[in-house]
């Protein structure tokens, strides 16, 4: 599943290579694990610069540095991983094992923090919040809150075991005076909801439709539940009153539900379920009908279900395997000049035409790579991303390649046109 925009990372199963890819689907980089034991984590850090592995059974998890392709294992004691997470906003990954041992590793100074005595068994579940906290629960029925240094800040028996964990979302941070709060699903078919400033403030949400499958907040208030046999309702906390309001209640699937995913970017809500994968907009809660995504049988039930960073990328890889990534949306990238336009239509697809002459054909430039910026003039366009760049020349009838190069500059004239200046 990706972490940033451009790249992504895959174990086929039996295999001890994981191979990193971009949104080209094109492999870039791989390497080896060192068991061919199957792969029960994927996971990037904040930055998209390292990638966590871990594996069923094995004591250790691999980080894979992005910037200088190396990997290194990071050691548990001979106890199985069964829960690690990055922190949202540093470069701390918490690590989790069968024998309630945490482990905090700082990848940058390379310090690895460990914390005993809280947890007596097997750690499931968790989630960071958007500072230095993070919540932790294992099948001792105990939730343990914890910094990102490893200081224990709580830890509190519940009445069923814990598990999906997740921490409401504050766009900005929390508010001054605002008390941050997480949820936790106890025993598959009942929700509390606490609070980190004090976890004996708490509040139980009464389900309406059995067990619940996924959940997910959608901002500090708003409580997102995805139930087995496809309802969903949307709740909002009301903390301080110790009240819940249904927002939203509906039978989004007539058999099951899979998964969900909220992008806060996007304000949409992925489902899935019943062989489908349907888009749920959070400005009203309705359906987006023509963005929704039929699976062909073939394929299996969805596994995992996943927005990029961005929102731009939409991910599920399914129970045989097959994994798909759909582009959910794309910020617009064009470019003119006097009549002539420049447009993108797709990833690596522009599109250059005379508005002019309506009746005369448009000419498609096709590009290696992820264009993030185009400039065009009476004969010539240029298409980059970061500091390379591409030129092509044109006239009514086709585009030929010219050359490329390392951008230096790029400078604006006019409302319409960019004059690119590169050293190739």
């Amino acid at each position: 599943m990706p972490a940033k925009p451009d790249c992504f990372a895959f174990v086929w199963y039996g295999s001890k290579e994981v191979g990193l890819y971009d949104t080209l689907a094109r492999q870039y980089a791989k390497f080896l694990l060192d068991s061919n034991a199957p792969v029960s984590a994927l996971l990037w850090d904040c930055e998209g610069k390292c990638l966590a592995v871990s594996q069923t059974g094995e004591a250790q998890v691999t980080l894979w540095d992005a910037t200088s392709q190396t990997a290194i294992t990071v050691e548990t004691g001979g106890r199985e991983v069964t829960f690690m997470q990055w922190s949202t906003t540093q470069p701390v990954l918490a690590i989790a094992t069968s024998k309630g041992f945490v482990f905090l590793y700082n990848r940058v100074t390379r310090e690895k923090q460990t914390v005993v005595g809280t947890h007596t068994r097997a750690v499931r579940s968790g989630s960071w919040d958007s500072g230095d906290t993070i919540a932790l629960g294992s099948e001792d029925k105990v939730v343990s809150v914890l910094t990102a240094e490893g200081t224990l800040v709580h830890a509190f028996q519940t009445r069923l075991s814990p598990s999906l964990i997740q921490f409401a979302r504050y766009p900005a941070g929390p508010a001054r005076g605002l008390s941050r709060l997480f949820s936790v699903l106890l025993g598959e078919q009942s929700v509390s909801i606490y609070s980190v400033d004090d976890p004996s403030d708490t509040l139980e949400i009464s389900l309406n439709y059995g067990f619940v499958r996924d959940m997910t907040w959608a901002d500090e208030k708003t409580l997102i539940v995805g139930y087995r046999y496809g309802d969903v309702d949307v709740l909002e906390v009301e903390m301080k009153k110790k009240k819940i309001v249904t927002v939203s209640s509906q039978r989004v699937f007539s058999q099951y539900l899979d998964g969900l995913s909220f992008s806060p970017k996007t304000k949409k809500v992925a489902l899935a379920g019943d062989g489908a994968i349907r888009i749920i907009s959070a400005h009203n809660w309705a359906e987006v009908t023509q963005e929704g995504i039929k699976l062909h049988p073939q394929i299996g039930r969805v596994a995992q279900v996943s927005w990029s960073t961005t929102g731009e990328l939409l991910c599920f890889s399914t129970t045989t395997g097959y994994i798909a990534c759909y582009s959910a949306w794309r910020p617009s990238l064009a470019a003119s000049f006097l009549t002539t336009i420049l447009h993108a239509t797709s990833l690596s697809d522009l599109v250059i035409s005379d508005a002019h002459n309506l009746s005369c054909s448009s000419s498609t430039i096709t590009v290696d790579f992820e264009p993030t910026f185009a400039s065009c003039g009476r004969h010539h366009c240029a298409v980059g991303a970061g500091h390379f760049v591409k030129y092509f020349s044109y006239n009514s009838s086709k585009v030929w390649f010219v050359g490329a190069g390392n951008m230096d500059c790029m400078l604006a004239k006019g409302a319409s046109a960019n004059n690119i200046h590169a050293s190739s």
